[in-house]
């Protein structure tokens, strides 16, 4: 009787807990699609400190780039490029933190792979000229988004 008790409750905080980091997804997706890319990305945190999510990972990461933040930013997309389900560009933008933060040699190794995919894309020799100079602003690297 006690072992059913107890099945019980854990199936119920299970569910209590997918439902709220549900609703605090939503919450961060409205933030994120009005501008308001810093609360957007505390939801996201407060997700990721109970659960890992892809999605909220993205979302998170493309926040941080929009807040200039490249250093959380670098983390959390180096956690989704590693994914072959995910898009492409995180390559991108991962290869242009890198740069920002002066991790250029591995900032070139990550464009190689954005290129392979994504050949012709009129924004890699801008940042294949960052790379090399292994400089680039906020400013430069907001606009390859």
């Amino acid at each position: 009787m006690n072992l059913k008790i107890i099945l019980i409750s854990l199936f119920l905080l299970i569910t209590m807990t997918a439902f709220a980091q549900k609703a605090r997804l939503e919450r961060a997706n409205k933030y994120f699609q009005e501008g308001n890319y810093e609360k957007s990305a505390k939801q996201c945190e407060k997700i990721l400190y109970k659960i890992d999510d892809v999605n909220t990972k993205e979302l998170l990461s493309i926040s941080y780039l929009h807040l200039g933040n490249f250093d959380d930013a670098e983390f959390w997309l180096s956690r989704l490029v590693h994914n072959p389900e995910m898009d492409a560009d995180y390559k991108l933008f991962y290869a242009a933190c890198l740069c920002y933060n002066k991790r250029c040699e591995f900032g070139k190794n990550w464009l190689e792979a954005y290129e392979k995919e994504a050949y012709g894309d009129k924004r890699i020799p801008l940042l294949k000229f960052y790379l090399d100079r292994c400089e680039i602003s906020k400013s430069e690297l907001q606009n390859l988004l």
